[in-house]
Formats: structure tokens, sequence, C-alpha cells
């Protein structure tokens, strides 16, 4: 069974929107019946043409856009329910197939907790923690502390998620999850759109990236960087080096929030008092290391012992 859907098969009847068809798309023919509906709102009476009446089975005037936006709303039908007998027709004649037996972490599905998404007459099957992974590590990518978000992508086929396909995602994970993670929900907010997610969300972004940077860093950097943040406020009699080292192990999440809210506000904020702040901080986290140091070091004295 062969099927004819060329793109001149859908607006063949008139040669104009058949050229703006095969040109631009479907997208040609939306930015078409918008300019043909403004037209017709600025000049109604305007570029009238002598036509058939179905209803009044006689000749009569009509303008000439409206006829454009009539014969849209008609071919555009006909594309929209030969498609879906395409689809309906594959699904009963050509069976799909299950990509994947596995999860990306080799564990097996759970029936109240995948989702099926189809692609080159296959079905690929997710999890909500696969599927959140999959948007928070694309939205969230960074370099270093500059934000660079990716649009999502299906890992098994290498392609971008569509429209449809990123709103049944969402769908998906608002039902599975108490709360959705608050990048994933200003994506769907800027409904999908990454151009106007980034602009919209730069603030945030830029913090996620300084924050993400901050918790790649291990014990001996965010040591070595501790130790220069001292040097660099000129903090008088700073702590050793292994008072540093140990209070960082015992503080990690502290550290990495002093980390963030540095590298925030010295590369995207302009605002001169937070040095300030930081100053006043160091100099009472300074005598904070060199209390709790001494009581490290004994503690650690008597494990090793």
């Amino acid at each position: 069974m062969n099927f004819c859907l060329h793109k001149s098969d859908y607006f063949m009847f008139d040669k104009h929107l058949n050229n703006i068809y095969n040109l631009d798309g479907i997208n040609g023919i939306y930015q078409y019946l918008l300019y043909c509906h403004l037209t017709y709102i600025e000049n109604p009476n305007t570029h009238m043409e002598l036509t058939w009446d179905k209803n009044k089975n006689t000749f009569s005037y009509k303008n000439s856009n409206i006829l454009n936006i009539e014969c849209i709303f008609n071919m555009t039908r006909k594309r929209y329910l030969a498609r879906k007998y395409i689809c309906i027709w594959k699904q009963k004649c050509i069976p799909l197939k299950i990509a994947n037996k596995y999860d990306l972490y080799m564990n097996d599905f759970e029936s109240n907790d995948t989702l099926y998404l189809i692609s080159d007459r296959k079905q690929f099957r997710f999890t909500s923690y696969e599927l959140i992974h999959i948007f928070v590590s694309a939205l969230e990518y960074h370099e270093d502390i500059i934000p660079g978000p990716k649009y999502p992508k299906n890992p098994y086929t290498n392609r971008y998620f569509n429209i449809q396909e990123c709103s049944d995602i969402y769908a998906f994970i608002s039902s599975r999850v108490h709360k959705v993670p608050d990048i994933i929900q200003y994506f769907y907010l800027n409904h999908f759109d990454m151009l106007m997610f980034y602009q919209m969300c730069e603030p945030f972004l830029n913090f996620r990236a300084c924050r993400n940077h901050c918790r790649d860093l291990n014990l001996t950097n965010k040591t070595k960087h501790l130790g220069l943040m001292f040097k660099t406020f000129e903090i008088y009699d700073p702590p050793s080096r292994e008072f540093i080292r140990l209070y960082t192990k015992n503080h990690f999440d502290s550290i990495e929030t002093l980390f963030t809210y540095f590298l925030y506000q010295f590369h995207y904020n302009n605002n001169v008092l937070f040095i300030i702040h930081i100053k006043h901080y160091l100099t009472v986290l300074n005598r904070e290391i060199k209390i709790l140091g001494k009581s490290y070091r004994k503690i650690y004295k008597k494990i090793s012992i």
C-alpha cells in the first residue's frame, strides 16, 4: 500500500499556498494565515473575488483573504486526517518494538513508573528518576561558573525531545514525584523554548552554575580555596592548613555555601557590600576554625590510636 503524501498534495488546490508550503512548510502557512487575518481586519472591503457560495447556492463576492483562510483550514484538516490515518494504519500493521529492556542504570522497569516514548518505530521506556536526571543534567550544564543549558536529548537516539514529548515528560514527572525540580518547572513555564528559558532565567542559571561548580570541588580543592580567601581578604592570623582541612571535612556543606555566595556575588552582582560581608564572615570563621580545629585534631588522634 502506497501513500502519496508529498508536500504539494496538501495545498495543491491553490498554487500560491502550494508554493509557500513547499518553501517554508507548515510554519510558512501559519505565518501567511496570520498575514491574511491582519490584512482582512485592516481592509475588510478590499480584494473582493467572485466565488461560489455553497450555503446560498449562488455566486457572490467574498474577500480574498477570507477565501485563503478557509482554504488553509480545509487543507490543514485534510493534512491532519491523512497523518492520523497513517499513524493508525502503522500501529495496526507494523508492531512497535521495545528498544530498551532495562533502564539506564540496568534496573528492571516498574509498571507504575514507566513512560513510553515512540521514535523510529521503536518504544523507549523511561522512569521518572531517569527523566529528571536527563533534564536537570542538560538544563544545568555549565563550564566552570558559566551556564550553558542544552536542550534535553533522548539518550538512546541522541535526538532532541520535541515539544510534545517534553509536555508528556513533564506531565509524567509531575504525577510521579512530590515536587518537580525548579529548573524543570522554569523550562515548562517558558514553553520548552530554550532561548526564552535562558533569557528569563539567567540569574537563576548563573547561581546554579556557581553552586554546581562548588559541588564539584573535592576536599583538597576546597581547603586550598578557603586558604586563598583568608589570604586575599587579608584576615589577621589565619588558621593553619591542617585546621582548615579538618574544618572543611566536618562542615563540607557550609563551606560549599560560602564559595557559592562568593562566586555568584563576585561575578554576577555589582554589589560592593558583599566584600564587607565576606570579610566579616571570614573573621568570625577564623576564630571558629581555630577553636574547633584543636578539638577535631584531638578526636582524630584518639581514633588513630
